[in-house]
C-alpha cells in the first residue's frame, strides 16, 4: 500500500482503495474527468501492476 500511495501521490492520482484484512482492493478512475478512466488511470493500473510484480503479489484482477 505504502508503495503505491507514493506512486499515486508523485502522479497526482488518488485512487479509492480499501484494505481488508490481506486484500487490496484499489479502484481507478478520475474524479475530475467525471468519474470515467483515462489514461491518468490506465497508466497507474501499470505502475500498480509493476509494483505488485516487485513485491511477488500473486493475484491480480
Amino acid at each position: 500500500m505504502e508503495a503505491i500511495a507514493q506512486t499515486a501521490e508523485e502522479k497526482q492520482h488518488h485512487p479509492d482503495w480499501c484494505n481488508s484484512y490481506n486484500t487490496l482492493t484499489v479502484h481507478l478512475c478520475s474524479h475530475d474527468a467525471g468519474g470515467t478512466i483515462t489514461q491518468k488511470d490506465i497508466d497507474m493500473a501499470s505502475d500498480i501492476d509493476a509494483l505488485a510484480a516487485r513485491f511477488s503479489v500473486v493475484e491480480m484482477e
